[in-house]
Formats: structure tokens, sequence, C-alpha cells
């Protein structure tokens, strides 16, 4: 069970009594939901004037009442700068966090030092198993602050090659992939349904892909219909890079647009679609997380150009359809499993008359 806001609120008013704050020279916060208890209050309070790198665009969210805060868009804990002590919310997942923690301590000069905070679904309790040097110095519920030093680098032989994506081949199509990008190691069932579903219905001149992880969808739908204008979105860092590199693989990065925002942002609303296809975030880290989806749904009308569709894919017990439909969506369920439910959805007529 993961905590609620006032363990988080208090574990992080704690946090203080137990990191050098004024030496942290960076923060990477990876998970961190805006609407959510942040460690930058409390630390701010107490001297922090370092760097935050944010994983998600969405996390920027959280600096707007800091606009003189150094800030960075990056998956790598430090953007790659040299660091001293540098605190890292852990990622989900057990290589995601692997690489996270190496790249840390591969950036920290002597006699710095890595503070990682996380809760028990993330894996923060296991890792005293992992790095034996570990030092638990803050426990409060199911969220736990560490301490790792140099000793615990990796040895040569076991640190991570100059590729770091993992590649994998399918459908015809080559897939460069990173840990903690979603489905990343193999691809999705509900993505891969959705792509079934819609066959060989033409998706228009103009298609979004949103919420795209490495691209499965957008890098698909690009290659089946060379004279659709593809755009891939995500607000995750590592998911463009790696779309980025899928597309590079595919020949694709000509004619394939990516966007790296939140939600709807500056540069999608701009546009107008003739189809637009996801499969919406559910979780973000161990927590579901259906707001980003359902502020999503709220946006898109003015997205789509007239006799344009949405065509998405979830879990069968999700109410997506519903949501859709109360924002004035005709919603049609095209497919189902036991586990995936695909729909496609249009503007009705009253949506169009209210957005003259």
């Amino acid at each position: 069970m993961n905590p609620g806001p006032r363990s988080q609120e208090r574990f992080f008013r704690a946090l203080p009594d137990y990191l050098p704050v004024t030496q942290l020279t960076h923060i990477h916060l990876v998970h961190q939901d805006p609407d959510q208890p942040s460690p930058l209050v409390a630390l701010r309070h107490h001297g922090f004037c370092g760097c935050v790198v944010a994983a998600r665009a969405s996390i920027t969210h959280l600096l707007e009442t800091w606009p003189d805060m150094p800030r960075v868009l990056h998956d790598h804990p430090t953007a790659k700068q040299q660091a001293d002590h540098v605190l890292l919310e852990l990622p989900q997942g057990r290589e995601a966090a692997r690489v996270a923690i190496q790249q840390a301590l591969a950036s920290i000069t002597p006699p710095g030092r890595l503070w990682i905070y996380g809760i028990r679904e993330h894996g923060i309790h296991s890792l005293t198993k992992k790095y034996p040097s570990a030092q638990v110095v803050l426990v409060k519920g199911h969220m736990r602050l560490l301490v790792l030093g140099m000793e615990a680098k990796e040895a040569p032989s076991e640190a991570p090659t100059d590729d770091p994506f993992y590649r994998m081949t399918h459908g015809g199509l080559q897939w460069a992939t990173l840990p903690g990008v979603f489905s990343w190691r193999e691809p999705d069932e509900g993505s891969l349904l959705l792509l079934e579903t819609m066959g060989t219905q033409d998706p228009g001149r103009k298609v979004l892909d949103w919420g795209c992880g490495y691209g499965l969808l957008g890098v698909t739908l690009a290659h089946r219909w060379p004279h659709s204008e593809l755009v891939l979105a995500d607000d995750h860092y590592a998911a463009i890079r790696a779309a980025h590199e899928t597309l590079r693989c595919n020949g694709l990065d000509g004619r394939v647009s990516l966007v790296l925002e939140d939600g709807i942002g500056h540069e999608l609303s701009r546009s107008t679609f003739n189809t637009i296809i996801t499969n919406p975030p559910f979780h973000r880290g161990a927590r579901n997380e259906h707001g980003p989806t359902v502020a999503f749904f709220h946006q898109i009308a003015p997205l789509l150009q007239p006799g344009g569709q949405l065509w998405f894919v979830g879990n069968s017990f999700l109410e997506h359809g519903r949501t859709l439909q109360q924002c004035g969506f005709t919603v049609e369920k095209m497919a189902q499993t036991h586990r995936f439910t695909v729909c496609r959805a249009w503007k009705t007529a009253k949506i169009r008359e209210d957005r003259r």
C-alpha cells in the first residue's frame, strides 16, 4: 500500500535532519506527482539551492513556485553534470533503479554521496541486499532514505555499455527502449490489440500518438501509412529519447515529429488531427494515476478535425468510455478481451457547436 499524502509530508519534513541539504547539488525527481507532497518544500526551506533534474515535463510544474530554482528536464540523475551530494527518487523497476544509481554514482565527486528515497513498492527495502554498504538513515511507514558511497559503484565489466538502449524486433520494425519506459521489455498486449483492431482503416493525413512511450503505436502507423504525418507526444524524457532512436532505426525520423510536454501543452494545442491514438497512462510509478488521462479527454475536442476520431485502449475495468461520454463524445466499443477494451470516439454535434 502506497503512503498517503500526510505520511509523505511527515517523511519529507524529516528529510533535512538527515541530509546535508546545503551540499546537495542535484535532486532527481522521477515519479513525483505535482499534486502530491514534494521534498522540495522542506529542502528549499533549509537552504537547498542546487539543480532539480525532472524526468517528466509534468514535474516541472512543481517549480513554478520557485522560478529562480535551477532546473533541467533529463533522464540522467544529474543531467550528466559533475555532482557532490545527490538526492535520487528511486525509479520503479529493478533495471531502471540500477541504471539510475550507477549513473548518479559515476557523476559524484568524492567525498560526495548518493542519497536515495522511495517507497516499498519501488523496491527501496531490497536495496540493502543489492548494495550491502547502503545505510538506512530514515524510516517512516513505507518510505525510506538510504545513503550510498562510492564503494557501491559497479565494476567496469558490469557497467552499462555505450549503447543504453534495449533493442528488439517486432512486426518487421526495430524498436529501441529504455528501462523505466512503459512496457520496455516487450510490446504491450493492449497496444497490439489496438493496432490489430484499427486494421486497414486509413487514419488520415495528420495523426497524434499521445503518451507514445517508445513509439509502438505511432511508428507502426507511420510505417503502414506513408502519406500520414505522425506526431508522437509524451511527458517522459526517456520515452521521447527512446522514440527518437526507434524512428532513426526505421528511417522515419525525417517525417515524424516528437513532442515532449505535459498533457496537451503549448505545442499540441496549436495543432489539429484527423486521428488521435492512445494507450493512456494508468500508473505513475506504483500508484494508479487517472488524472492525466481524464484531463486529456477533457482537452482533446479542439484537436480533432471535423470527422476526426479518437482510438484508445485501456484495461477493461477502467471507465475511459464513460469519461469520454461525459465529455460529450460518442463512444463505440470495437474489441474486447478479458484484459483490454479498444474503443473509438468522435465528437458530437453539440461539441462542434460549442467550439465555434
